[in-house]
């Protein structure tokens, strides 16, 4: 019998993570996102941020990525993204009205508490975001959110990144109630958060259908990874785990970006994942991947259940339950978790501690 590694343990682990998160973050009688670590005085300065700055390494940047867009579109306010350790390299502009949301799995990321004193040294209001209670991230912020995702042994991260996005998607509901805007998405999104758990719980069921895809693309050298909206921080996070677990050259795309020059790079023998679930940019990626055809590419897609559309335009398919854009990420990280896993069993390779790393760069 195959070796199971711990990764592998910790992506089956998501589900019942996520519900966890979901019944203490979520109060469904009143719709609210709760967050009891801002008392009354924490809610006055949020109540007078302008503009959020999301920062992160590695992983953790992918779901900072995502931050920036879901708050964008849940709260209105001026949001940008940037790598923690490019942060600290030019001189960052930080305005009165400025919180910084820093996020490290470890809370002892080097770079990330680089950024940490920075911004602290500049009078911004910085939130916290880490697995680890009392690391040195929870020492600087004015506010620590824990993820509470428990140890997580294999370096690549998995449940402290879908941890990390449904806290971010949930703190997005919770700023967008303080009387920001009028509510768009907060009240459907938590009546999808009743029954997100179980969603992923049959993304997971998905496994043995995707070890089987793993298999047919294990002697592949590289691969791109496609993605629009909220799914392009999921290419990225996707490509990374190729590259720390099965070591495979992958590169992770905004989809519509690819057409600007990437696309040369397509033959006959190049393969690309095309995150494509049926959404605003749907008829967009479709277009996208025809011209990927044209070219001679392998198409695998990630789309929503009972979408057939793409059956005879991609060479495979592995499809998700239908859920709203800000809580698709979610799912569509799980199979490219699967696949990266799948085809690093597939070489043999120490998929718990790759060549190279460790959980954290100091």
């Amino acid at each position: 019998m195959a070796r199971e590694f711990n990764m592998l343990k910790e992506i089956r682990e998501q589900a019942l993570i996520i519900k966890d998160i979901i019944n203490k973050r979520v109060d469904f009688k009143t719709g609210c996102a709760v967050f009891d670590e801002f008392d009354h005085g924490k809610i006055r300065i949020l109540k007078n941020v302008q503009r959020i700055i999301f920062l992160g390494c590695g992983t953790s940047y992918h779901a900072a990525l995502y931050g920036n867009y879901v708050f964008e579109e849940l709260t209105g306010l001026n949001c940008e993204c940037e790598l923690a350790d490019e942060f600290t390299k030019r001189e960052a502009v930080i305005e009165s009205g400025t919180a910084v949301v820093l996020i490290s799995q470890s809370g002892e990321t080097g770079d990330a508490l680089k950024a940490a004193r920075l911004a602290r040294e500049k009078e911004a209001f910085i939130i916290g975001l880490t697995n680890e209670i009392n690391s040195s991230l929870s020492k600087y912020a004015d506010i620590c959110i824990y993820t509470e995702a428990g140890e997580e042994i294999a370096v690549a991260a998995t449940k402290t990144f879908t941890s990390q996005v449904m806290l971010l998607g949930l703190l997005a509901v919770y700023f967008d109630s303080l009387n920001r805007k009028p509510p768009v998405l907060s009240q459907p999104a938590v009546f999808e958060l009743k029954g997100l758990s179980e969603k992923i719980a049959a993304v997971l069921g998905s496994e043995e259908e995707i070890k089987i895809i793993a298999d047919k693309y294990a002697s592949e050298k590289g691969f791109v990874i496609l993605g629009e909206n909220y799914n392009y921080p999921i290419a990225l996070e996707g490509a990374l785990k190729f590259k720390e677990t099965a070591y495979v050259h992958a590169e992770g795309l905004a989809a519509g970006e690819f057409l600007h020059g990437p696309l040369a790079i397509v033959d006959t023998d190049f393969p690309v994942i095309f995150l494509a679930p049926i959404d605003p940019a749907y008829e967009d990626n479709v277009k996208i991947m025809k011209e990927i055809k044209r070219a001679g590419g392998k198409i695998l897609a990630v789309t929503t259940a009972g979408n057939h559309k793409l059956d005879d335009l991609a060479d495979d398919v592995v499809r998700v339950p239908s859920a709203l854009d800000i809580f698709v990420p979610i799912l569509s990280i799980i199979p490219l978790q699967f696949l990266a896993y799948g085809i690093a069993v597939g070489k043999g390779l120490e998929i718990d501690k790759p060549r190279n790393l460790s959980k954290y760069v100091n």
